[in-house]
């Protein structure tokens, strides 16, 4: 198993509106980066291998802020939203479903489309 100078947590009993999971880094801080959070209802080895990934880009210190990448990471173009949990500021991770439609489309596929639920639209300094 490979060692991380971060933790994942995979919160099942979380289970928000529209089948979200909160799923979470602690730790970034150490690379002076906030950390991110993906809210699918995926596998915990799955949600694992973002987060972690994720992880290891800022360690090599690649900086995320919100906004829309156009890299393929896992396949997908993905962007990364304000939001907050539990007392502090993240950044959340937002992947297309299947179709490559984001949440603001009204054919986006559940759960994909309920990935903007709770974020905040407050600036991350």
């Amino acid at each position: 198993m490979k060692k991380y100078n971060w933790v994942t947590h995979y919160i099942q009993y979380d289970l928000c509106p529209g089948g979200l999971i909160n799923s979470h880094t602690h730790g970034l801080h150490i690379y002076s980066h906030l950390d991110f959070q993906l809210v699918l209802p995926l596998s915990k080895d799955h949600v694992d291998r973002i987060l972690n990934a994720f992880g290891m880009e800022v360690k090599k210190g690649k900086k995320y802020e919100p906004g829309s990448y156009n890299e393929k990471f896992f396949s997908n173009d993905f962007r990364i939203v304000p939001a907050y949990d539990r007392g502090r500021n993240v950044l959340r991770i937002i992947l297309p479903d299947s179709k490559s439609r984001y949440p603001e489309n009204p054919l986006c596929e559940c759960p994909f489309k309920h990935q903007l639920l709770f974020s905040t639209n407050k600036k991350v300094k």
